[in-house]
C-alpha cells in the first residue's frame, strides 16, 4: 500500500481543469481536525453551544438531571412496616389482589429479617466491655450477618407486559428494600418450589411439617384435613419447601448416617426428593406461563448482585434505578480523541469501565474517524452511568467525554450522520513544473475557488483503503469470496512505519507460523490482529471465526472498502461519459452549462 495511488481505487476522472500540486497533510496529526455532523445538523464539540439539546448539560463536568424527575426514597428498616400497605395497594393496580396478597405476607417477612438483620449487626460493632489490653487494639470492621435468601414465587403471570410491569415496580418503586425480581420458567423451576407455588394463598394457619432426626422411620408429615385449612399460604409454603429442597439436596453433608458422604438416601434431617408432593394437597397440572421469583436478602445487598448488568457493574453493589427510564437505555455524548483510531479508542473505554462481556455493542458510533487527527464524534453507551463516563477523564491521556450528556432511546448506528466538518492545515505546497510562475499559495486559492464554483467529485478518498499493508478493499475482497485464509494473512501483512514490537509479532505468525507468540508480543491496541491471533493461537486453522472475533464495525469496514471501490469506478465512470457528451455537445455547435 506504499504506492497505492487514486487510480488503484478507481479515481480516474476529475472535473476540475487546474493542475495538480502536492503538500504534505497530517504532518502532526493537529493538521487535520474533524468534526461530525448528526442527523440535526449539531457539531460535536466538547463544549457545545447553540447545538446543545435544550434540557441537557453542556459542561463535562456539570451533573446530568436524570429524566424521571420522581425523586428516590431509600429504603428504611424503621418505617418499612408502615409503607407495606400502601406498597401492597400499589402493586395490586399492577398484578391484581390475589398476587397482592402474597405480596402483603412476604413483606412482613422480609421486615423481620431486617430487623434481625440490624439487630444482629448493632451486637456486632458493640465495644467489648472488658478492659483487657485488646480494648487499645484497632477495632476491626464488623463482618455482616450471614443471611440466607428469601424467596417468593408469584403466581403463573400469563401476560408479557404485566410481568414487565411487576419487574419495572420492585425496581423503582420508593421505599422497597432491595428485592431482586427474575422470571423462571416451568420447566427452570425445581418440583418442589413448582408445588409452592401452586398452593393457592388463603390465610389459614400455615402447616406443621415434623421432621424426623433419625434415619430408622422414613419422615412423617402432619397436614390439617379440614376443608378450612386444606390449603395453606404460598409463601410460608414456598419458604418451608425451600428448606426441605436444600436438605434433599444434601447441603448438610457429612453426618454420621452418610459417614461423610455428604449426598445420598438417610442422612440426618433429609427426607427423600420423591416424599416431597406428599406435603401439599395434589395441585393442578402445572401451567405452562412464565413465574416471577423474588429474592432478598437482608443488608441491602441483593441474591443477584453477583451478576453482571451488562455493562460492566458486577461489583455486588446495591441496585439503584436506571435514572434514563425505561425507554431511554442509552446516553449519548462527545467522544474527543488525539492520534487514536476509533476502535481502540472504544476499547479502551471499555477496559476501563471493567467491560468484559467481549460485546462492542456496549457502545455505537456512525463512523470510524482518522487515526492521525483530531477528532470529535458522537457516541452512545447503553446503561452505563454519565457519572462514570466522566469520571474518565481524570486518568485517560488524549481522550475525552463531553459534549452535553443526554439520554435517548436508541443507539447510534454505522451510518447515522450527515456529514463532518474538516479544518485542515497542508505543509510545504510544491505547484506542479507546468505552472513555474505560480506560487503554492496562488494552486491552493484557485483549487478552493473551483470547488466552491463547480464542486467536486464524491469519491472515497485513499483513507478508506487504509494506510500501509494491504488495502483494506483486498481484504474485504477475500472474505465475500470465502477465502479466509487469505484475508487473514493480508490482515497481518507489515505495514509502512509501524513499530519494531509490532513487525515481529506479524513476522512470527506469517513466517513461523506462531500465533501464541504473534499474539504476546502484539500490542493490544492493534484491535483486529488482537482478536485474530486470539482465536487462531486457540484453535489453529480456524480462519472464518478468527475474522468473526474482530468486533463488527472495524470488520464492516473491509467490506464498505469493497463497496467503495465499486463507488469509486461508477462514479469515474458517469464523469467520463458526461465529459464525452459535453465534448459532442460542443464539436455540433450546443451550448454546455459548466
Amino acid at each position: 500500500n506504499q504506492d497505492l495511488t487514486e487510480a488503484d481505487v478507481g479515481i480516474t476522472e476529475y472535473i476540475s481543469d487546474l493542475k495538480p500540486f502536492t503538500a504534505i497533510l497530517k504532518h502532526r496529526c493537529r493538521d487535520f481536525q474533524v468534526f461530525e455532523v448528526d442527523r440535526r445538523g449539531r457539531v460535536a464539540s466538547l463544549n457545545p453551544s447553540t447545538e446543545s439539546v435544550s434540557g441537557t448539560s453542556t459542561d463535562v463536568n456539570a451533573k446530568l438531571t436524570p429524566a424521571s424527575s420522581t425523586a428516590a426514597v431509600s429504603f428504611n428498616p424503621a418505617s418499612f412496616r408502615d409503607l407495606i400497605p400502601e406498597i401492597v395497594t400499589c402493586f395490586s393496580e399492577i398484578a391484581g389482589s390475589s398476587l397482592a396478597e402474597l405480596l402483603r405476607s412476604f413483606l412482613f417477612q422480609v421486615a423481620d429479617r431486617e430487623d434481625s438483620f440490624a439487630a444482629a449487626l448493632a451486637t456486632l460493632a458493640a465495644p467489648p466491655s472488658s478492659c483487657s489490653s485488646a480494648a487499645t487494639r484497632a477495632p476491626r470492621s464488623p463482618r455482616a450477618p450471614k443471611f440466607p435468601p428469601l424467596d417468593l414465587l408469584l403466581s403463573p403471570v400469563d401476560d408479557k407486559d404485566t410481568r414487565r410491569k411487576i419487574h419495572q415496580f420492585f425496581k423503582t418503586h420508593p421505599g422497597l428494600p432491595n428485592l431482586v425480581s427474575d422470571t423462571l420458567s416451568n420447566a427452570t423451576l425445581p418440583v418442589s418450589t413448582a408445588v409452592a407455588a401452586a398452593v393457592p394463598p388463603t390465610t389459614s394457619t400455615p402447616p406443621s411439617i415434623s421432621i424426623p432426626t433419625t434415619t430408622s422411620t422414613p419422615p412423617t408429615t402432619s397436614i390439617p384435613t379440614t376443608a378450612t385449612t386444606t390449603t395453606t399460604s404460598a409463601v410460608a409454603a414456598c419458604v418451608g419447601q425451600k428448606r426441605l429442597r436444600d436438605e434433599a439436596e444434601g447441603e448438610e453433608a457429612g453426618h454420621d448416617d452418610d459417614k461423610g458422604k455428604g449426598r445420598g438416601e438417610g442422612h440426618k434431617g433429609s427426607i427423600a426428593v420423591s416424599s416431597l408432593p406428599s406435603l401439599l394437597p395434589s395441585p393442578s397440572p402445572p401451567s405452562t406461563s412464565s413465574q416471577i421469583r423474588l429474592t432478598h436478602v437482608p443488608g441491602g445487598k441483593s441474591a443477584g448482585s453477583n451478576r453482571s448488568n451488562g455493562s460492566g457493574n458486577s461489583n455486588g453493589r446495591a441496585w439503584e434505578p436506571w435514572p434514563g427510564g425505561a425507554d431511554k437505555k442509552y446516553v449519548r455524548f462527545v467522544l474527543y480523541k488525539e492520534n487514536m483510531d476509533t476502535q481502540a479508542a472504544i476499547s479502551l473505554l471499555q477496559r476501563n469501565l471493567h467491560i468484559y462481556s467481549g460485546k462492542a455493542a456496549n457502545f455505537g458510533f456512525a463512523g470510524t474517524k482518522d487515526k492521525r487527527a483530531i477528532t470529535a464524534q458522537f457516541v452512545s453507551a447503553f446503561r452505563i452511568d454519565p457519572e462514570r463516563l466522566k469520571g474518565l477523564n481524570r486518568k485517560l491521556r488524549f481522550l475525552r467525554l463531553g459534549g452535553g450528556f443526554e439520554y435517548c432511546a436508541e443507539p447510534i448506528r454505522l451510518g447515522q450522520l450527515s456529514g463532518n466538518q474538516f479544518r485542515i492545515l497542508l505543509r510545504e505546497l510544491n505547484v506542479a513544473a507546468e505552472e513555474p510562475t505560480a506560487t503554492a499559495t496562488e494552486m491552493a486559492t484557485k483549487a478552493c475557488e473551483s470547488v466552491g464554483k463547480k464542486g467536486f467529485v464524491n469519491y472515497f478518498g485513499l483513507q478508506r483503503f487504509g494506510a500501509g499493508g494491504t488495502p483494506t478493499h483486498h481484504v474485504g475482497a477475500a472474505m465475500l469470496a470465502g477465502r479466509f485464509e487469505e484475508a487473514v494473512r493480508q490482515l497481518l501483512r507489515p505495514r509502512k512505519g509501524e513499530r519494531e514490537d509490532v513487525v515481529q509479532a506479524r513476522e512470527l505468525f506469517l513466517k513461523k507460523g506462531d500465533a501464541k507468540a504473534a499474539l504476546k508480543q502484539m500490542p493490544r491496541w492493534c484491535v483486529a490482529e488482537t482478536a485474530v491471533l486470539s482465536v487462531l493461537s486457540k484453535t489453529p486453522g480456524a480462519w472464518q471465526a478468527a475474522l468473526m472475533a474482530i468486533p463488527r464495525p472495524l470488520r464492516m469496514m473491509y467490506i464498505h472498502a469493497v463497496q467503495s471501490r465499486f463507488w469509486n469506478e461508477a462514479a469515474s465512470e458517469a464523469v467520463r461519459i458526461r465529459k464525452e457528451e459535453a465534448r459532442r455537445c460542443r464539436e455540433s455547435g450546443g451550448v454546455v452549462e459548466e
